[in-house]
């Protein structure tokens, strides 16, 4: 009954905050926060990045869910994913880059950028990892992850992960290196936007390398600066309805351009041809660098991607998002093992569609956003700390 007060009181809460005006400030998390020039970005929250990060996750779900079942034919599937998890890595490189490049990086930012990127990602990640290694241990088929005394240090220490879960270390590595980045902006904007813009080709050009010796930053880092380079794109804080209109028509194209990336898709728009060209090293290739940075540009600039994906169901989906990644292969795997739908995807879809909102929920309310409103009331008594919270928004 708690579950449900807190649930039905957060969407009113988002109603209210969200209904009108301007939004409020504070920042959601990876893939969940406000951007604009200056102090703009902790003054505001941006909504439609919230829907966005919703899509990605069910993007996911979706892909996951036609390979398990062969729904449609498979026709979502078979790579489908990728995109994403694309959306996931550009994003955390934009709201780095909107949260904290503006801000000075001395010792009190830094210590309160750690700690709040690790209270967003780290716990229930822990978390998954360990009821990963218990239900591997005492039973046979587990419907979690493989995470075994092999490799179980690995997954501690943030270098690798399995399943889904192989992103979790690929974006604390990249939160970690983007302290250097903080610095060297804070140093010289040139500096920083010469530093990402040509590491991109010597990254891309390395990427396949990188991804064989197991540098797992290495072969996803260009999603990451492509969204650190979005940040920094001038924004008009008051755009006329023309700059409206055009926008709104360059994210209908972005949007349209991202279902090339399905490789099923490019099949039948392109044929084989084309779809040989997208699904070889969709990660590695340069169309989806510039297909998912031109979307995110366009989706914080849109009156047509506000309306959206800034609509209160949306945000919603946005906020357990990071639930629905990680949790949605076990509801999968138990669904259909312990039900008959998979004879039937589309309700196979549906069931798990829904059972995985409603375990992202109570995971939300009774563990993630709890331990990591928990972490931060630590961290703000912490000396050096206190500096920092006081100048900026104490909601984060």
């Amino acid at each position: 009954m708690q579950l449900w007060l807190a649930f039905f009181s957060d969407l009113c809460l988002i109603k209210q905050r969200f209904g009108g005006g301007r939004p409020s400030g504070r920042d959601g998390g990876s893939g969940l926060a406000a951007h604009g020039l200056g102090s703009r970005m902790e003054r505001t929250r941006r909504r439609e990045l919230d829907g966005l990060r919703g899509v990605a996750a069910l993007i996911v779900l979706v892909a996951h869910v036609s390979n398990s079942v062969k729904l449609w034919d498979g026709f979502l599937g078979y790579g489908t994913g990728k995109v994403g998890v694309m959306i996931f890595f550009c994003l955390s490189g934009y709201l780095m880059g909107a949260l904290y490049l503006n801000r000075k990086p001395n010792s009190a930012e830094v210590l309160r950028y750690g700690l709040h990127r690790l209270s967003r990602i780290a716990p229930l990640y822990l978390a998954l990892v360990f009821v990963s290694l218990l239900c591997g241990a005492l039973f046979a088929n587990s419907i979690f992850y493989n995470v075994n005394s092999g490799n179980l240090l690995q997954h501690l220490t943030f270098q690798r992960g399995t399943g889904v879960m192989w992103t979790i270390p690929v974006e604390v590595q990249f939160y970690a290196c983007f302290i250097a980045l903080w610095f060297v902006h804070a140093w010289a904007r040139w500096a920083f936007l010469v530093l990402c813009a040509a590491s991109m080709p010597l990254l891309w050009d390395a990427a396949g390398e990188a991804h064989r010796i197991g540098s797992t930053l290495l072969a996803w880092a260009p999603y990451f600066l492509v969204g650190l380079l979005v940040s920094r794109l001038p924004e008009n804080p008051a755009p006329s309805r023309v700059s409206n209109v055009a926008w709104s028509v360059v994210f209908i194209g972005a949007a349209a351009s991202c279902l090339v990336l399905f490789p099923q898709i490019a099949l039948e728009i392109g044929g084989p041809d084309l779809r040989e060209d997208v699904h070889m090293d969709p990660w590695h290739n340069p169309w989806s660098y510039l297909v998912v940075g031109v979307l995110l540009a366009a989706t914080v600039r849109s009156s047509l991607a506000k309306k959206l994906l800034g609509n209160t169901p949306m945000i919603y989906a946005g906020a357990i998002s990071y639930s629905v990644y990680l949790l949605h292969m076990p509801v999968i795997i138990a669904l259909k093992r312990a039900t008959p739908l998979a004879q039937h995807p589309e309700l196979f879809l549906v069931a798990a569609t829904v059972l995985t909102g409603l375990v992202a929920t109570a995971s939300f309310y009774l563990f993630e956003d709890p331990v990591r409103r928990r972490l931060n009331q630590l961290g703000n008594h912490l000396p050096a700390m206190r500096p920092a919270i006081s100048r900026t928004e104490a909601a984060e």
